[in-house]
């Protein structure tokens, strides 16, 4: 194991450099098809693809790292009604019938506050089986999808994390607390990602929202940037043992 870990700073941790992640091509549903990950990230992922393909399994990835404006412009899209927000049964909640705060928490659900994503750090990654759907097949990311597509794959990876056979992936985002809900397709490659998650900076983190001018529901999540850290981000730790 090399020391990447120590290259990696609050800048790529919020998502604000890309500095620490490089184009990956092919394997991929992103514009171009062209995914950025962590170079550790991708060599990890290059192994468990090729152990999928031999199950039959087309391992695709459809979001990698994402930068902080990203983040940012789907939580102003979530907040201003421009995407849907949805429930835990993957259907639209009526975002008008919601204050401020029950707003900014049922975006949060789903949806990473700017600055706290995963897909920062070049370690997360979204998937799906190719092989299980048509071509014209676009990923939306549910849990009726996955139930209705991917359950082979799902219970692949299932096997593959708990034998720990899956080239350091685990699923953070397995058990649901009341916080973030749970995601079968979301991945995370431990070794780098464990580092990234004890590195939070919460008052780095309030600086960055204060700062950015075009943040939705900016005084709400600052109002409440404690309970938010304790439900969806701090109170969140790595729960399974990597594979």
């Amino acid at each position: 194991m090399d020391n990447s870990e120590n290259n990696l700073h609050w800048q790529h941790i919020s998502g604000q450099s890309d500095s620490h992640v490089l184009p990956l091509s092919g394997n991929s549903t992103e514009k171009n098809n062209t995914v950025k990950m962590h170079p550790r990230t991708a060599h990890a992922f290059a192994l468990l693809r090729q152990d999928a393909t031999a199950e039959g399994i087309n391992l695709t990835i459809v979001s990698g790292f994402r930068s902080f404006e990203r983040q940012c412009a789907i939580w102003n899209a979530k907040a201003r009604g421009q995407l849907a927000v949805v429930n835990d049964c993957d259907e639209e909640i009526n975002m008008a019938t919601l204050d401020e705060k029950q707003q900014a928490f049922a975006i949060l659900r789903f949806s990473a506050l700017p600055g706290t994503s995963r897909h920062h750090w070049g370690t997360d990654i979204d998937v799906y089986d190719r092989n299980a759907v048509s071509s014209e097949f676009v990923p939306a990311l549910t849990h009726t999808e996955s139930q209705r597509h991917f359950r082979h794959m799902h219970h692949w990876l299932d096997k593959q994390i708990t034998q720990r056979k899956a080239h350091g992936f685990f699923r953070p985002y397995q058990h649901d607390d009341g916080g973030v809900a749970i995601e079968p397709w979301h991945l995370s490659w431990h070794p780098l990602a464990h580092y990234c998650e004890q590195h939070y900076d919460i008052n780095a983190l309030s600086t960055l929202i204060e700062n950015t001018a075009d943040f939705a529901l900016k005084h709400t999540v600052l109002n409440n940037i404690s309970e938010i850290a304790e439900r969806f981000i701090v109170g969140h730790p790595l729960r399974t043992t990597a594979g």
